[in-house]
């Protein structure tokens, strides 16, 4: 059974939500990794009336077309910026012998859905266009997603071309599709924040009004994974602490349930003693979070290592 060795080692059985919401991971400065070439600050398309940019991580030697993974901050949908993911986890990925491209992309304050995935879609593209000059292979491209983050990697691996989500951010006529997606503990079914009251706690619904602009059930359903999930959706790994108050680990079965019944690929991971961005609660979080760096960049090798993913799905 494929990844069964991970499944085992990793294997999880907790169930529950936690009292309190765990602090936001404090922003560090950019720090050098001479190990790796990094290119910062990348203008890669337009958000609105304002250039977005990308910073670049890869191996220093390349003895042939890499595979590449897009790192999405967490934040709510409001807060952060490529700045949390270029500091941790873009530079893991690219020692695991991935281009790794950690992305901006516009606040729901500054542009409410579906703005933010039309930016990270804009991103596909440029990376798909653009990726012979960095070493990189076209036809191979994952997105890994903290929360909010988590949600618009989802987001990337379930939608297509004719669901109208593309934007008009730069590079036309180049595929935002990807092969492969990762959420670390990301929304994947806004609806309850509409017709259950109480699902998730208050500061989590306010985002996810800010997010919908029109906080309707329709647009709820527009901007969830779940309702665009079908038998051809790319494979995915969900890592979901089981314990966290501000994404429920009900939200990582809703999708994992949804992709099993599609005939998807999918990996659940639960987190056992763990709230959200996988802080510790009553013991020791298991897997800890360099056993899932680990998990991660061991599914993204699995799954980008198939057929190309290069026209729109």
């Amino acid at each position: 059974m494929r990844f069964l060795v991970l499944v085992l080692l990793l294997s999880l059985a907790s169930t529950g939500r936690a009292a309190t919401v765990a602090a936001p991971r404090p922003a560090a400065p950019a720090p050098d990794f001479p190990d790796l070439l990094i290119q910062r600050d990348v203008p890669f398309g337009r958000g609105g009336h304002r250039t977005l940019s990308l910073d670049l991580f890869r191996p220093r030697s390349i003895g042939r077309p890499l595979p590449i993974v897009v790192c999405l901050h967490s934040g709510g949908w409001v807060h952060r910026d490529k700045s949390s993911t270029s500091v941790y986890e873009a530079p893991v990925l690219a020692r695991e012998g991935f281009v790794a491209a950690s992305i901006d992309y516009r606040p729901s304050t500054e542009s409410p859905f579906p703005g933010p995935l039309e930016d990270c879609k804009c991103a596909v593209r440029w990376l798909r266009a653009h990726a012979a000059s960095f070493g990189a292979d076209p036809d191979h491209i994952g997105a890994l997603g903290l929360s909010a983050g988590g949600h618009l990697a989802l987001m990337l691996a379930c939608t297509r071309a004719s669901d109208e989500l593309e934007g008009s951010g730069g590079t036309p006529g180049i595929s935002s599709a990807v092969q492969a997606a990762c959420s670390w503990y990301g929304p994947t079914d806004l609806t309850p924040a509409i017709v259950q009251p109480g699902y998730f706690i208050p500061e989590v619904t306010a985002n996810i009004f800010r997010l919908l602009a029109t906080p309707t059930l329709e647009a709820a359903r527009r901007a969830s994974p779940v309702t665009y999930v079908t038998s051809r959706a790319p494979a995915m790994l969900l890592v979901q602490g089981v314990e966290d108050p501000v994404v429920p680990m009900d939200q990582a079965v809703r999708l994992a349930d949804a992709l099993r019944r599609a005939g998807g690929d999918v990996l659940l991971l639960r987190v056992e003693h763990a709230s959200h961005a996988f802080t510790s609660l009553g013991g020791r979080a298991t897997p800890s979070v360099p056993e899932i760096r680990r998990a991660t960049a061991a599914f993204f090798r699995r799954a980008l290592a198939r057929g190309p993913v290069a026209s729109a799905r």
